[in-house]
């Protein structure tokens, strides 16, 4: 366990004797760099069970914290944040693989059990590009758990459910739920299939959208809410201003039948693959393009973090990959230079863990994407690709070129071409 979650830990304990929090109360890296670098959910799971105010509780527990652990603290909307982190912190905070950053945040995969991942696909209620886009985040999860975990139950209502275990039946998969939204765009459907009663330590993640939540029967958005309670789901809805399109000038680009024009082109597992990625991108619908997945542009995710993959091991002996931790625990000294780069790429492995055992797919896409963007800048810049190149890879360079490299790792099995289980 790191420092800062030992250590505000140990603060509740002295103030709550009586209650244990759970893993999720952990420091865990923050998806907007610029608000903070690590945050605590501990005073908002205190103040649930205890009825007080949760800006009250981290006072408190900022000021425990504090005695015993030199960091800049402060309370956000709850949250227990800690800014301009010190070295020896953000090397605690470090998991050298996806595999130890399950056990960080309480997920027990001992038992064997299969992870379930389940979407509530919607009716006409939601447009039909609305559809596919929750599909692409619901699959985007799903290649995930397959790439680290090697298989996933996957529940697409009112499909039959699959189960996965290759990035090839995740691929086919997709096509399949994406061929039946297109095929039955005006059908009305209130129902969904299955119960939710899951086996000891099999953990669902269940989507689906706002919208189409509300319009559930009664007994099904009950079903739910006490799964929830019982935390043996997790559910995730999109945000809305992210999933529909405010802006009417890309209308005819999301209308059925140009995203028919697009699939129709989706001649391969690759293409399709682009097209997933694409879907799940953090590109608001009113932006959104689905045919930018056909073309090698930067717009395109999994494009831009290949390329960037390419770039990075042209630098061979000094950027090899995979990167381990303890080459990052020796080169991360002053962490001076593209800080926010340096802890994105620090961070990669807790937000990929995160994102398959519990759903958070759009914190994973927004710090996979802006990862990848500031990497290539970074790299992009004449004086830094002119040191890569005559390996001058030492001092604040050498932190960042470390750090990057530690990122992509946590990721290579993900992005790298090819199908998971040749790799």
């Amino acid at each position: 366990m790191s420092i800062l979650s030992s250590a505000i830990r140990a603060a509740a304990r002295k103030l709550f004797p009586e209650i244990t929090l759970s893993p999720l109360a952990d420091f865990f890296p923050m998806e907007r760099l610029d608000r903070g670098e690590f945050s605590s959910s501990a005073a908002l799971e205190l103040a649930r069970l205890t009825k007080q105010g949760s800006e009250h509780i981290a006072a408190q527990l900022i000021a425990e914290v504090s005695a015993t652990v030199s960091a800049s603290l402060r309370c956000d909307s709850g949250y227990v944040v800690s800014v301009s982190t010190p070295r020896d912190l953000v090397l605690s905070e470090i998991v050298p693989d996806v595999v130890s950053a399950l056990g960080a945040i309480g997920v027990d995969r001992r038992s064997g059990d299969v992870r379930v991942v389940r979407c509530i696909l919607p009716d006409s209620t939601e447009p039909v590009y609305a559809r596919v886009r929750l599909l692409a985040r619901v699959m985007q999860q799903v290649l995930l758990v397959v790439a680290y975990e090697g298989g996933c139950d996957v529940f697409v209502d009112p499909l039959p459910p699959r189960q996965l275990r290759s990035q090839h039946e995740v691929i086919d998969f997709f096509r399949l739920s994406v061929f039946y939204a297109l095929e039955h765009e005006s059908e009305r459907r209130l129902e969904m299939s299955g119960s939710h009663d899951t086996p000891s330590n099999c953990r669902v993640c269940v989507w689906t959208t706002h919208h189409y939540h509300e319009r559930l029967p009664r007994v099904r958005r009950v079903e739910l809410s006490e799964a929830r309670k019982r935390g043996v789901i997790d559910v995730r809805m999109p945000n809305d201003a992210w999933l529909l399109s405010r802006d009417r000038a890309l209308s005819g680009l999301l209308e059925r039948g140009s995203l028919e024009r697009v699939v129709a082109m989706l001649q391969s597992d690759e293409a399709w693959l682009r097209f997933l990625f694409h879907g799940a991108s953090t590109v608001l619908s009113g932006d959104f393009d689905p045919a930018v997945a056909l073309f090698d542009e930067f717009a395109s995710p999994l494009y831009s973090a290949r390329l960037l993959v390419e770039r990075y091991q042209r630098f061979e002996p000094y950027a090899g990959l995979p990167v381990a931790a303890d080459r990052v625990a020796r080169t991360l000294q002053t962490m001076g230079l593209e800080r926010r780069l340096a802890l994105r790429g620090l961070a990669m492995p807790v937000v990929t863990a995160r994102a398959l055992a519990l759903g958070e797919v759009a914190e994973w896409a927004g710090a996979f994407e802006e990862f990848s963007s500031r990497a290539h800048i970074f790299i992009n810049t004449p004086q830094i690709r002119g040191a890569l190149e005559r390996g001058e890879v030492s001092g604040e360079v050498g932190e960042i070129v470390a750090s990057l490299g530690f990122g992509l790792s946590s990721i290579l099995r993900f992005v790298a071409e090819g199908p998971c289980e040749d790799r």
